[in-house]
C-alpha cells in the first residue's frame, strides 16, 4: 500500500544539520530507519489516498503560489510516546504557520483519502522525524544523549510543498509546488 505526505522537504543546502544528527544516531545508538525516507521535511499532513491527481496537483499549485518562501523556527528535542516512539525536533507553531496549515487542508480536503488525524489543525504538531521504527527503552537514552550534543535550536528556510510517497519497496517524491509562483 503507498501512503502520501504533503510536507516541505527541507532545502539541500540547510539538511547538512538534520543529516548529521541521523548519522550521529545511526553510528552511535544503531538507529537507522529514518533513513528510509532519507529527505529530511516537514508533513503538513499524511494520507493514504488521491481521488483526483489532476485536481489535487492544480489546487496545490494554487495554493502554494499565492504564499511567499518564508521560516521556521527548529527548537529542543521531543518524544512521541507509544509503542514506537518517535524521536523528533518540535518547529515552533506560530498564528502564521497554523493559518497556512488549516487553510490548506480546507484547500485540499476533498481530493485526498483517509487522512491522518494526527495532522488535523487542532492535532497538529510540526516536526522533523530524527528517529522512527527503530527506537527501544534500551536506545532511546542514547539516541537523546547523542541529540543533546548539537545546537537544536535554528531557522531553515521554507520554499515549496511536496506530496512525497512511501510503500514498502520505494520513497520519492511525486510532485512539488513552490510558493509565490502566482
Amino acid at each position: 500500500m503507498t501512503f502520501y505526505t504533503l510536507a516541505s522537504p527541507i532545502n539541500i543546502d540547510e539538511n547538512s544539520k538534520i543529516h548529521a544528527i541521523w548519522n550521529e544516531l545511526d553510528l552511535t545508538c544503531n538507529v537507522n530507519h529514518v533513513k528510509y525516507s532519507p529527505i529530511p521535511h516537514f508533513s503538513w499532513i499524511t494520507f493514504k489516498g488521491i481521488n483526483n491527481h489532476a485536481l489535487l496537483n492544480e489546487k496545490l499549485h494554487q495554493w502554494a503560489g499565492g504564499f511567499d518562501p518564508f521560516q521556521i523556527k527548529v527548537s529542543g528535542l521531543g518524544i512521541f510516546q507509544g509503542e514506537q516512539p518517535i524521536v523528533y525536533l518540535p518547529i515552533v507553531r506560530t498564528s502564521q504557520l497554523s493559518k497556512l496549515h488549516s487553510g490548506l487542508l480546507k484547500h485540499i480536503d476533498q481530493y485526498i483519502e483517509d487522512a491522518s488525524s494526527f495532522y488535523f489543525s487542532e492535532n497538529w504538531m510540526p516536526h522533523i522525524t530524527l528517529a522512527i521504527r527503530d527506537i527501544t527503552l534500551e536506545n532511546l537514552s542514547c539516541a537523546v544523549g547523542q541529540c543533546m550534543q548539537f545546537d537544536l535550536t535554528f531557522r531553515l528556510n521554507i520554499d515549496h510543498l511536496a506530496i512525497l510517497y512511501m510503500d514498502e519497496k520505494s520513497f520519492g517524491i511525486q510532485q512539488t509546488f513552490p510558493f509565490g509562483t502566482t
